[in-house]
């Protein structure tokens, strides 16, 4: 099953992705933005691989007063070799595609293929106007879910009996 999630910053998007693959046990792959703080205070962003692999968990960008400012080639690199090591396997995790990785096209154009290619993702999508955010949320075999449209609980609610429907699908057949 593909999942996307959006919604406000701070809405539960990755609580949510989080709660799934503890509530069903998920084998995951795939990445993780994340926040890099020092003394308390967000300096930027980094990429989690979920799969081993060799410089895991580098920075990509930099906190400005206002503005991120990327760190070029990030994508292009850790995140081309995370979305390779994760293909054909169980679920892979895409937390958070946002605007950061816009220049990134190796990057961009493997992620395309991976939500293409294979059956089990669950995504977080930062809520923009971006081209290939909006590409991912067009697509036809993904269920969107906007955390903004729903409650935090009513998009859980929708997600467990999605995930069990599915699980009981793949059991039987």
């Amino acid at each position: 099953m593909k999942i996307f999630i959006t919604g406000a910053k701070g809405s539960g998007k990755s609580t949510l992705v989080n709660f799934l693959i503890k509530e069903f046990n998920l084998k995951t792959t795939g990445f993780k933005t994340l926040p890099l703080c020092e003394k308390g205070k967000r300096i930027g962003f980094y990429f989690h691989s979920m799969i081993a692999i060799a410089d895991n968990d580098q920075r990509f960008s930099r906190q400005l007063s206002t503005i991120n400012e990327t760190i070029p080639g990030v994508f292009n690199d850790l995140g081309v070799r995370c979305l390779l090591a994760s293909q054909g396997k169980d679920y892979i995790i895409m937390d958070e595609i946002g605007y950061l990785e816009h220049d990134e096209k190796d990057y961009l154009q493997l992620l395309e293929q991976t939500i293409d290619l294979n059956p089990n993702i669950i995504g977080v999508l930062r809520k923009c106007t971006i081209e290939y955010i909006q590409k991912i949320k067009e697509k036809k075999d993904i269920l969107l879910i906007d955390i903004d449209e729903l409650s935090f609980e009513q998009a859980k609610r929708i997600l467990l009996i999605k995930m069990k429907d599915e699980a009981i699908y793949e059991k039987n057949t």
